[in-house]
Protein backbone atom coordinates (compact mmCIF):
# COMPACT_ATOMS: atom_id res chain seq x y z
CA UNK A 1 0.00 0.00 0.00
CA UNK A 2 1.18 3.63 -0.89
CA UNK A 3 1.07 5.82 2.12
CA UNK A 4 2.70 8.91 0.74
CA UNK A 5 3.29 10.73 -2.52
CA UNK A 6 4.96 14.21 -3.52
CA UNK A 7 2.04 16.28 -5.27
CA UNK A 8 2.96 16.04 -8.66
CA UNK A 9 1.77 12.51 -8.90
CA UNK A 10 -1.16 13.00 -6.07
CA UNK A 11 -2.45 15.63 -8.96
CA UNK A 12 -1.92 13.18 -12.06
CA UNK A 13 -5.53 12.46 -11.65
CA UNK A 14 -5.94 10.91 -15.24
CA UNK A 15 -2.91 9.12 -15.03
CA UNK A 16 -2.87 8.46 -11.35
CA UNK A 17 -6.68 8.08 -10.16
CA UNK A 18 -6.17 6.01 -7.02
CA UNK A 19 -3.76 8.00 -5.58
CA UNK A 20 -5.79 11.66 -4.93
CA UNK A 21 -6.77 10.56 -1.12
CA UNK A 22 -2.85 10.00 -0.43
CA UNK A 23 -1.07 12.04 1.89
CA UNK A 24 1.21 14.41 0.74
CA UNK A 25 5.49 14.45 1.30
CA UNK A 26 6.26 17.78 -0.48
CA UNK A 27 5.41 19.22 -3.64
CA UNK A 28 7.82 17.98 -5.78
CA UNK A 29 10.99 15.29 -5.64
CA UNK A 30 12.58 18.67 -5.04
CA UNK A 31 10.80 19.69 -1.60
CA UNK A 32 10.62 16.37 0.51
CA UNK A 33 8.95 16.74 3.57
CA UNK A 34 11.38 14.63 6.17
CA UNK A 35 9.28 14.77 8.71
CA UNK A 36 5.68 13.84 7.11
CA UNK A 37 7.64 10.66 5.63
CA UNK A 38 8.72 9.86 9.41
CA UNK A 39 5.00 10.23 11.16
CA UNK A 40 4.08 7.82 8.15
CA UNK A 41 6.52 5.35 8.83
CA UNK A 42 6.71 3.33 5.50
CA UNK A 43 8.14 -0.31 5.35
CA UNK A 44 10.14 1.41 2.33
CA UNK A 45 11.29 4.76 0.96
CA UNK A 46 11.95 5.08 -3.24
CA UNK A 47 13.30 8.48 -4.06
CA UNK A 48 14.76 9.76 -6.70
CA UNK A 49 18.71 10.26 -6.58
CA UNK A 50 18.74 14.02 -7.01
CA UNK A 51 16.54 15.55 -4.49
CA UNK A 52 17.82 18.62 -4.75
CA UNK A 53 15.62 21.20 -2.02
CA UNK A 54 16.74 18.93 0.23
CA UNK A 55 19.45 17.05 -0.51
CA UNK A 56 19.56 13.41 -0.90
CA UNK A 57 21.83 12.63 1.16
CA UNK A 58 20.55 14.61 4.29
CA UNK A 59 17.17 12.96 3.21
CA UNK A 60 18.58 9.14 3.16
CA UNK A 61 20.51 9.88 6.46
CA UNK A 62 17.01 11.35 7.94
CA UNK A 63 14.88 8.18 7.18
CA UNK A 64 17.33 5.48 8.00
CA UNK A 65 17.85 7.35 11.39
CA UNK A 66 14.54 6.67 11.69
CA UNK A 67 14.33 2.73 11.33
CA UNK A 68 13.17 3.69 7.53
CA UNK A 69 14.99 1.27 4.90
CA UNK A 70 15.82 3.80 1.60
CA UNK A 71 16.07 2.88 -1.98
CA UNK A 72 17.54 5.62 -4.55
CA UNK A 73 16.29 4.45 -8.24
CA UNK A 74 16.25 6.14 -11.08
CA UNK A 75 14.35 5.44 -14.05
CA UNK A 76 14.63 8.25 -16.68
CA UNK A 77 17.96 6.58 -17.57
CA UNK A 78 17.97 4.44 -20.74
CA UNK A 79 21.12 2.50 -20.38
CA UNK A 80 19.91 1.22 -16.53
CA UNK A 81 16.18 1.20 -17.11
CA UNK A 82 15.54 -2.88 -17.27
CA UNK A 83 18.03 -3.42 -14.45
CA UNK A 84 16.13 -0.44 -12.45
CA UNK A 85 12.76 -2.30 -13.32
CA UNK A 86 14.28 -5.65 -12.36
CA UNK A 87 15.00 -4.69 -8.87
CA UNK A 88 12.06 -3.12 -8.11
CA UNK A 89 10.51 -6.26 -9.50
CA UNK A 90 12.42 -8.26 -6.86
CA UNK A 91 11.79 -5.16 -3.99
CA UNK A 92 7.59 -5.77 -4.21
CA UNK A 93 7.47 -9.00 -5.38
CA UNK A 94 6.56 -8.96 -8.89
CA UNK A 95 9.44 -10.60 -10.63
CA UNK A 96 7.36 -12.68 -13.48
CA UNK A 97 5.52 -8.92 -13.95
CA UNK A 98 8.77 -6.86 -14.35
CA UNK A 99 10.21 -9.71 -16.67
CA UNK A 100 7.18 -9.71 -19.00
CA UNK A 101 7.69 -5.78 -19.27
CA UNK A 102 11.36 -5.88 -19.79
CA UNK A 103 10.64 -7.92 -22.40
CA UNK A 104 8.07 -5.52 -23.88
CA UNK A 105 10.72 -2.85 -23.57
CA UNK A 106 13.24 -4.46 -25.44
CA UNK A 107 11.82 -6.16 -27.64
CA UNK A 108 9.70 -2.53 -29.16
CA UNK A 109 13.64 -0.99 -29.25
CA UNK A 110 15.57 -3.96 -30.52
CA UNK A 111 12.83 -3.95 -33.77
CA UNK A 112 14.42 -0.62 -34.63
CA UNK A 113 17.75 -0.68 -33.94
CA UNK A 114 17.47 -3.70 -36.35
CA UNK A 115 16.51 -1.67 -39.02
CA UNK A 116 19.00 1.17 -38.13
CA UNK A 117 21.70 -1.04 -37.96
CA UNK A 118 21.56 -0.98 -41.91
CA UNK A 119 21.34 2.75 -42.25
CA UNK A 120 24.75 4.05 -44.31
CA UNK A 121 25.79 6.82 -42.13
CA UNK A 122 24.96 9.52 -45.11
CA UNK A 123 21.74 8.53 -44.63
CA UNK A 124 21.16 9.43 -40.99
CA UNK A 125 19.64 13.14 -40.65
CA UNK A 126 21.35 15.41 -38.55
CA UNK A 127 19.45 16.36 -35.63
CA UNK A 128 18.79 19.47 -33.09
CA UNK A 129 16.57 18.80 -30.26
CA UNK A 130 15.87 21.92 -27.83
CA UNK A 131 14.39 21.60 -24.47
CA UNK A 132 13.05 24.72 -23.05
CA UNK A 133 15.74 27.70 -23.25
CA UNK A 134 18.61 24.87 -22.98
CA UNK A 135 20.37 22.73 -26.54
CA UNK A 136 20.78 19.35 -25.28
CA UNK A 137 23.70 17.69 -26.18
CA UNK A 138 25.24 14.34 -24.62
CA UNK A 139 21.99 13.18 -23.24
CA UNK A 140 20.36 13.27 -26.45
CA UNK A 141 22.83 10.87 -28.22
CA UNK A 142 20.61 7.56 -27.06
CA UNK A 143 17.29 8.25 -28.10
CA UNK A 144 18.29 10.28 -31.74
CA UNK A 145 21.54 7.79 -32.03
CA UNK A 146 19.04 4.94 -31.00
CA UNK A 147 16.18 6.23 -33.82
CA UNK A 148 18.66 6.70 -37.10
CA UNK A 149 20.13 10.26 -36.31
CA UNK A 150 22.62 12.13 -35.61
CA UNK A 151 22.79 14.80 -32.70
CA UNK A 152 24.72 17.54 -34.14
CA UNK A 153 26.01 18.41 -30.56
CA UNK A 154 26.96 15.07 -29.53
CA UNK A 155 29.74 14.88 -27.23
CA UNK A 156 29.05 18.27 -25.50
CA UNK A 157 26.85 19.24 -22.21
CA UNK A 158 23.84 20.77 -22.34
CA UNK A 159 23.35 24.38 -22.24
CA UNK A 160 21.88 27.57 -23.15
CA UNK A 161 21.19 27.66 -27.31
CA UNK A 162 23.55 29.47 -29.33
CA UNK A 163 20.87 30.06 -32.57
CA UNK A 164 23.87 30.88 -34.62
CA UNK A 165 25.69 27.44 -33.79
CA UNK A 166 22.48 25.31 -34.51
CA UNK A 167 22.25 27.91 -38.07
CA UNK A 168 25.67 26.74 -38.60
CA UNK A 169 24.91 22.77 -38.07
CA UNK A 170 21.96 23.15 -40.95
CA UNK A 171 19.81 20.24 -38.97
CA UNK A 172 18.09 18.35 -41.10
CA UNK A 173 15.44 17.62 -37.99
CA UNK A 174 14.69 19.90 -35.12
CA UNK A 175 12.82 18.81 -32.36
CA UNK A 176 11.28 20.62 -29.56
CA UNK A 177 10.70 18.90 -25.93
CA UNK A 178 8.13 20.86 -23.87
CA UNK A 179 6.96 20.39 -20.37
CA UNK A 180 3.40 19.53 -20.54
CA UNK A 181 0.69 18.23 -19.06
CA UNK A 182 0.29 15.68 -21.61
CA UNK A 183 -1.76 13.20 -20.26
CA UNK A 184 -4.23 15.79 -18.85
CA UNK A 185 -5.09 16.89 -22.47
CA UNK A 186 -8.15 15.75 -24.41
CA UNK A 187 -6.63 14.29 -27.67
CA UNK A 188 -5.98 16.83 -30.36
CA UNK A 189 -5.63 19.19 -27.77
CA UNK A 190 -2.06 20.61 -29.21
CA UNK A 191 -2.51 24.20 -29.16
CA UNK A 192 0.59 23.87 -26.46
CA UNK A 193 2.72 22.01 -28.51
CA UNK A 194 1.81 24.14 -31.80
CA UNK A 195 2.85 27.44 -30.14
CA UNK A 196 6.14 25.63 -29.72
CA UNK A 197 6.41 24.49 -33.36
CA UNK A 198 5.60 27.98 -34.63
CA UNK A 199 8.30 29.64 -32.37
CA UNK A 200 11.17 27.15 -33.28
CA UNK A 201 9.73 27.57 -36.80
CA UNK A 202 9.69 31.55 -36.83
CA UNK A 203 12.83 32.17 -35.37
CA UNK A 204 15.25 34.81 -37.59
CA UNK A 205 18.57 32.85 -37.23
CA UNK A 206 17.02 29.15 -38.04
CA UNK A 207 14.99 30.70 -41.13
CA UNK A 208 17.64 28.96 -44.11
CA UNK A 209 18.14 25.97 -41.79
CA UNK A 210 17.08 22.81 -43.59
CA UNK A 211 14.74 21.68 -41.05
CA UNK A 212 12.43 25.01 -40.68
CA UNK A 213 12.53 25.52 -44.54
CA UNK A 214 11.58 21.64 -44.96
CA UNK A 215 9.28 21.53 -42.03
CA UNK A 216 11.13 19.14 -40.50
CA UNK A 217 10.13 20.19 -37.03
CA UNK A 218 8.62 18.43 -34.42
CA UNK A 219 7.22 18.51 -31.06
CA UNK A 220 7.70 15.85 -27.92
CA UNK A 221 6.55 15.83 -24.61
CA UNK A 222 9.05 15.34 -21.68
CA UNK A 223 7.28 12.21 -20.48
CA UNK A 224 8.62 10.48 -23.70
CA UNK A 225 12.52 11.67 -23.27
CA UNK A 226 14.77 10.68 -21.00
CA UNK A 227 16.80 12.12 -18.49
CA UNK A 228 14.53 15.01 -17.77
CA UNK A 229 12.95 15.36 -14.35
CA UNK A 230 9.43 14.53 -15.66
CA UNK A 231 10.17 11.43 -17.97
CA UNK A 232 11.05 8.00 -17.36
CA UNK A 233 9.12 5.13 -18.16
CA UNK A 234 7.34 6.05 -21.51
CA UNK A 235 11.16 7.21 -23.24
CA UNK A 236 11.05 4.25 -25.43
CA UNK A 237 7.77 5.26 -26.53
CA UNK A 238 8.98 8.50 -27.98
CA UNK A 239 12.09 6.53 -29.60
CA UNK A 240 9.01 4.94 -31.96
CA UNK A 241 8.16 8.76 -32.84
CA UNK A 242 11.47 9.84 -33.53
CA UNK A 243 12.10 6.68 -35.85
CA UNK A 244 8.95 7.46 -37.97
CA UNK A 245 10.00 11.40 -37.87
CA UNK A 246 13.69 10.11 -39.10
CA UNK A 247 13.23 7.84 -41.39
CA UNK A 248 9.25 7.54 -42.50
CA UNK A 249 9.50 5.02 -45.36
CA UNK A 250 11.73 2.42 -43.17
CA UNK A 251 9.40 2.66 -40.23
CA UNK A 252 5.99 2.84 -42.32
CA UNK A 253 4.66 -0.23 -40.42
CA UNK A 254 5.85 1.50 -36.70
CA UNK A 255 2.79 2.07 -34.63
CA UNK A 256 4.22 4.42 -31.62
CA UNK A 257 1.09 4.87 -30.43
CA UNK A 258 -0.42 1.69 -30.15
CA UNK A 259 2.66 0.51 -28.23
CA UNK A 260 2.02 3.79 -26.20
CA UNK A 261 -2.06 2.03 -25.65
CA UNK A 262 -0.42 -1.43 -24.97
CA UNK A 263 1.66 0.06 -22.16
CA UNK A 264 -1.43 1.82 -20.87
CA UNK A 265 -3.61 -1.24 -20.86
CA UNK A 266 -1.25 -4.03 -19.91
CA UNK A 267 1.12 -2.91 -18.08
CA UNK A 268 -0.14 0.40 -16.62
CA UNK A 269 -3.52 -1.35 -16.25
CA UNK A 270 -5.20 2.14 -17.16
CA UNK A 271 -8.88 2.68 -18.40
CA UNK A 272 -6.87 5.38 -20.93
CA UNK A 273 -7.84 5.55 -24.02
CA UNK A 274 -5.55 7.62 -26.67
CA UNK A 275 -8.17 8.10 -29.46
CA UNK A 276 -9.93 10.70 -26.35
CA UNK A 277 -7.28 11.51 -24.16
CA UNK A 278 -3.68 12.77 -24.41
CA UNK A 279 -1.37 14.82 -26.65
CA UNK A 280 2.11 14.02 -26.73
CA UNK A 281 3.35 14.73 -30.52
CA UNK A 282 2.91 17.15 -32.87
CA UNK A 283 2.09 17.30 -35.75
CA UNK A 284 0.32 14.07 -35.42
CA UNK A 285 1.51 11.12 -37.55
CA UNK A 286 -1.03 11.55 -39.92
CA UNK A 287 -0.07 14.12 -40.64
CA UNK A 288 3.56 14.28 -40.56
Amino acid sequence: MIVGLTDGTIQSTSYFPEFGDVTSIGSSFDSIDVEMVVMLNPDIVFIHPTTRGVGTTQVVKKLEAAGITVYCSRTNIPMTYAEEIQKLGYILGKRDEADEFINFYEGFLNSIVEKVDDIPEDDKPKVYSEYSSYAIGSKDEYPVTLAGGKCIFAGLPSGDVDPEAVATSNPDVIVCIVADEADARAAGDTATLVEARTEMMGRPMLQNVAAVTNEEVYVITSPFWPYLPHSGCRHFIGVGYLAKWFHPELFGDLDPEAIHQEYLTEFQGLDYDLNEQGAFVYPPLDES
